[in-house]
């Protein structure tokens, strides 16, 4: 019943939205769903969101292949995820130390289908995978996005 009420609202919603309203309404609703289930929790969306709010002293690049212009945006958001959840916990360590496992996944055309490096490829979920995306690649949070919701 559930699932039958979930489809009829989907379907009678997205025929009054535009083609570009879709991705948003549906992803709002899987959201609400996993969240809701308990398989999400909310202020993991919230960061998804927000990102990182606050100063914090930003260490030299690690990389050469980020543009010094782009990593303190992406510090400040590594080191806000420590906060978000645990298993997150030594992802910017890990940055830090081997640059180079994540240069693939930066410089890949498509990111959103490529695997993280080891351990978080397995440790992180669909929805956690896209955190990571939106700070390594925030062009590509929609192909993420996109992926979240068929998955």
């Amino acid at each position: 019943m559930n699932d039958y009420f979930t489809l009829n609202l989907y379907e009678n919603i997205c025929r009054s939205l535009f083609e570009a309203d879709k991705l948003l309404f549906s992803f709002l609703l899987t959201v609400k769903i996993k969240v809701g289930d308990g398989l999400l929790k909310e202020h993991v969306f919230r960061y998804l969101l927000s990102g990182f709010v606050g100063d914090v002293e930003c260490p030299d690049n690690p990389t050469d292949w980020i543009d010094d212009n782009e990593w303190p945006g992406m510090y400040g958001y590594f080191y806000g995820l420590k906060d978000v959840e645990p298993c997150y916990n030594g992802i910017f360590k890990h940055f830090t130390e081997k640059p180079e496992d994540f240069k693939e996944y930066y410089e890949s055309p498509e990111p959103e289908n490529c695997k993280l490096p080891e351990p978080w490829e397995s440790k992180l979920s669909q929805f956690e995978k896209l955190l990571l995306l939106r700070n390594l690649r925030l062009d590509k949070t929609i192909e993420g996005v996109r992926l979240y919701i068929e998955k």
